[in-house]
């Protein structure tokens, strides 16, 4: 696997943590070619994403999804487990449009998504990305009224993390 995305990792915690802009940092990563830093670039663009995406900027962070998802794309390493390296990035892209989705007021369409995205990352052994995604269900299904749903998705969000 690729170095790349725990360093990467790294960086936007200490965003979360509130010391400091991790985006000047994560675009050094969108730079350079070859599969290794393919798969950075996907994973700095993803969660360059998803900063824009918590400071309100929706139509930067569409943008920078949309360079996560070519990147993921033009990757096609092999892990240990004989998956694309990228497979948890390709489902974290999701997620993250999904949000994105219902920050812009499409909540159906997200939670539509959300589920797809639940079932796939279930399947295919990806117990983080169902329960980051489960989550966000949860929301979307709460604020729709719908609490029995929500509860369910988010006692599969919390026994997954």
């Amino acid at each position: 696997m690729d170095p790349g995305p725990h360093e990467l990792e790294k960086r936007y915690r200490r965003f979360l943590e509130g010391k400091g802009d991790a985006v000047g940092p994560l675009l050094c990563y969108l730079g350079g070619g070859g599969d290794a830093r393919a798969v950075s670039g996907a994973w700095a663009a993803a969660i360059v994403s998803r900063i824009f995406l918590l400071k309100g900027n929706i139509p930067l962070a569409r943008a920078y999804l949309r360079i996560a998802a070519a990147r993921s794309s033009a990757t096609g390493r092999m892990d240990l487990r004989g998956r694309t390296a990228s497979a948890t990035l390709r489902l974290g892209i999701l997620v993250n449009r999904a949000i994105i989705l219902k920050v812009s007021g499409n909540a159906g369409a997200a939670a539509a998504l959300l589920r797809a995205i639940v079932d796939r990352a279930l399947r295919e052994g990806e117990t983080f990305v169902a329960s980051k995604a489960a989550s966000n269900l949860a929301l979307c299904m709460a604020r729709s009224g719908d609490a029995a749903g929500a509860v369910s998705y988010l006692g599969l969000a919390e026994r997954g993390y």
